[in-house]
């Protein structure tokens, strides 16, 4: 009787914790300058760091008045009452030609129904890169993350200061253009914050949202800050413009392939494999967007250059893309992602190629270069050679593993023609 008892003590009191758990905002915005950061919940728990106001952190925990949070790669608890709740509308806008819905969160899952570009969509849940969606006709499935953009709900402070997404309307720049040599880039939107890098002038960044005098902007693959009074605002050039690749000829020439393995990645994993991958996941996006797509190979063969160029010249395509990726092993720190034309006339594609790829990946932006390749060279069609990261690097390598990874880089790039044909 004494072992029951204690069982049924023990099994109310684990309802009791699950039923009473707090229901709370995913994330907080700090709505106070220098705000400690304690090693427990409550007053008279020691401070480790210091936090400042309009950061943003997702919540670990929450106890009484207090949250966990982590900043800087240190765990730590911040008073409740001095932040405010960042809520999100759980929308996201369809920003591909056709979204597929796939019955798991999984590319190879069979396809359940399809959205199109500029829909609003209710997501229900979401699962690492995928958000669980219900279609028009009822039937629930998954959409990839990096074929979206999320609707983030604006947000008022106590001071009345509003922080709007940069893509909407309340924010009329999209770009900032760096006025100074040197300006500092911070971790968080303070002058007293830690230093991330320096650019120099005439430097231009993509903002992702204004935080009162602050723009936050995309960095090295991740986040900064930077003071708006150093910056000049650059409306919207429409890169990313809407539309469509319908009736346009696409093709895509994944490099290396058979007995040429091309560069050797720190995993040990081959080019060759890395191309055709990204590849076919670029002719399904471009497929998506309306675009009829051939490929010189579809599988881990040997094509010499001239039979890639004679492809392209006698086809029909209106733009030719070989694929490639970088290394260097004398130089294991070298990192980004550059596109290569030949003819002068090709120079404008190059631009709006590399401009969206470096906006979809976040990786490092080596730029537009005059190459003397074979395959683009001997072109007669507008074409390009896409160096798409470093697999002498191996963190950069390790993200080029991800299947993520390659469809970011193909929606860059799709957008990228979308952008070159209106223009």
């Amino acid at each position: 009787m004494g072992i029951r008892l204690r069982s049924l003590v023990i099994l109310l009191g684990i309802i009791f914790v699950s039923s009473s758990s707090s229901v709370y905002a995913d994330e907080v915005v700090v709505e106070v300058d220098d705000l400690n950061v304690r090693s427990g919940a409550g007053l008279h728990f020691e401070e480790i760091m210091q936090v400042e106001k309009g950061q943003e952190f997702s919540i670990l925990k929450e106890q009484d008045e207090w949250v966990q949070i982590e900043a800087d790669g240190k765990k730590g608890w911040i008073a409740k009452w001095l932040t405010k709740a960042k809520e999100g509308s759980n929308t996201v806008i369809v920003n591909t030609g056709t979204l597929n819905v796939r019955g798991y969160a999984d590319t190879e899952s069979e396809i359940v129904g399809s959205f199109h570009r500029g829909d609003t969509v209710k997501y229900i849940s979401q699962k690492d890169d995928w958000y669980q969606v219900e279609t028009t006709s009822g039937q629930e499935g998954w959409i990839a993350g990096w074929l979206v953009k999320e609707a983030e709900a604006e947000s008022t402070s106590k001071e009345g200061g509003v922080v709007k997404n940069a893509t909407e309307d309340g924010i009329t720049a999209e770009r900032i253009q760096l006025l100074y040599n040197h300006t500092n880039l911070r971790s968080s939107p303070s002058t007293k914050s830690r230093v991330v890098g320096t650019e120099n002038e005439g430097e231009t960044l993509q903002v992702v949202e204004k935080q009162g005098d602050w723009f936050k902007v995309k960095y090295k693959g991740s986040y900064a800050f930077v003071a708006d009074w150093i910056v000049l605002e650059k409306e919207s050039n429409s890169d990313q413009a809407d539309g469509n690749l319908n009736g346009k000829n696409i093709l895509i020439d994944a490099g290396h392939g058979g007995r040429d393995s091309g560069a050797i990645g720190v995993s040990g994993a081959f080019e060759k494999d890395y191309t055709l991958k990204t590849a076919l996941a670029l002719k399904e996006v471009l497929e998506s967007n309306g675009a009829n797509v051939q490929m010189t190979r579809k599988s881990n063969i040997y094509l010499p250059l001239f039979l890639r160029s004679y492809f392209s010249n006698s086809s029909s395509a209106d733009v030719f893309l070989s694929l490639h990726y970088n290394s260097t092993p004398q130089n294991t720190a070298a990192r980004g992602i550059n596109t290569y034309y030949f003819h002068e006339r090709d120079q404008n594609l190059a631009t709006y190629v590399q401009r969206n790829m470096i906006e979809a990946t976040n990786f490092q932006d080596r730029g537009i270069k005059h190459g003397n390749f074979h395959v683009i060279r001997e072109n007669h069609k507008p074409s390009l050679l896409l160096e798409l990261g470093f697999l002498s690097d191996l963190d950069e390598e390790h993200i080029i593993e991800q299947e993520e990874y390659h469809s970011r880089v193909s929606q860059g790039i799709a957008e990228g023609l979308i952008a070159y044909f209106q223009n």
